[in-house]
């Protein structure tokens, strides 16, 4: 009887420690940040052009330009596909380090045109 009880009291212990641990992990998801990158002919728009270090960021990038496009982070190597005009795709991309990162479009002449821009991670 005695062995039961004790064996009893292991498992609820063992139960309830892991609803504790488990609670922990759940509450420290990150939330991603929601940032929209609108691409016009030869130029980005950024809804918000910086994030704090360690950031998981969603991009929702739209062309809206005639030609298509696309959106490389050119120091981190995460680039979106190449999108025709009037369509848009997401990016998922987690922040690491901090520093400004080169941001490009990389369709044949585009850099050349000036589609260039920059995203700081602080």
């Amino acid at each position: 009887m005695r062995l039961r009880t004790i064996a009893l009291l292991v498992v609820t212990a063992a139960l309830a420690l892991s609803g504790v641990a488990y609670a922990a992990n759940s509450s420290t998801a990150v939330t991603p940040i929601k940032i929209t990158i609108t691409m016009k002919d030869y130029s980005f728009g950024w809804s918000r052009s910086s994030v704090p270090k360690g950031s998981i960021v969603v991009f929702t990038v739209k062309n809206v330009g005639t030609v298509q496009h696309n959106v490389d982070f050119t120091t981190i190597s995460r680039r979106s596909a190449v999108i025709a005009p009037g369509a848009k795709t997401t990016l998922r991309v987690v922040f690491k380090r901090k520093g400004s990162i080169q941001v490009v479009c990389d369709v044949p002449r585009h850099i050349q045109l000036g589609m260039v821009s920059a995203f700081k991670v602080k």
